[in-house]
């Protein structure tokens, strides 16, 4: 709350300084970037090519998606201070797949959620977020190309709808890295670490 900037950006840069903390600083890592996360991690890759030994991208978004016509215009309508929160609560809670659900305390975290959408300025937040470009880091791709790279996606993934769907879109990230490969979640949605956390770790 109170950025004056949302864009995938903002958030790399503060990945770099979280590399630039002492007990970190200087010592190769590997950037785990999630979701809207993942553009971020893209960014902070291409600033510190030296420090970074391999990413990977869980269910990320890298590029910009065009939405169906008429969606943006519902989105901005949707996401204000009075039906956001809910809204935003009911869509977050639809990004998990499988079912019955393995994630026990997903009812409660939604309420949290909710709740704290509430409080002045999170919701502008959010959209802000959900609708700055990611342009700028897929243009950063080609910097980082010779990083090892790990794709996960869950195959049920509503975020990458088809007919494409999430493995073309697994697929497409991972043919921009001269090492990458990817793995599908079977029955995972937007959250895989989360719905199959064995499956991911393995």
């Amino acid at each position: 709350m109170g950025f004056t900037s949302h864009k995938p950006e903002d958030c790399g840069q503060d990945l770099l300084l979280l590399l630039d903390q002492p007990e970190i600083r200087g010592k190769p890592v590997v950037l785990i970037g999630n979701s809207f996360g993942g553009a971020a991690a893209v960014w902070a890759a291409a600033e510190r090519p030296s420090q970074i030994k391999g990413i990977v991208l869980v269910d990320a978004f890298v590029r910009d998606h065009p939405m169906p016509f008429g969606v943006p215009t519902l989105l901005r309508s949707l996401l204000n201070r009075w039906t956001g929160p809910s809204f935003w609560a009911t869509y977050y809670k639809s990004l998990y797949t499988i079912q019955p659900s393995p994630v026990s305390d997903l009812k409660d975290y939604c309420k949290t959620l909710k709740v704290n959408l509430k409080e002045s300025g999170r919701i502008e937040a959010v959209r802000e977020q959900i609708f700055a470009s990611k342009a700028n880091c897929e243009a950063r791709l080609p910097a980082i190309r010779s990083l090892p790279a790990l794709v996960i996606f869950g195959d049920k993934d509503p975020d990458f709808p088809q007919p494409k769907g999430p493995e073309t879109e697994a697929q497409w990230i991972q043919s921009k890295f001269e090492t990458g490969h990817h793995v599908m979640i079977e029955g995972a949605g937007h959250y895989p670490q989360v719905e199959s956390a064995a499956a991911v770790a393995n």
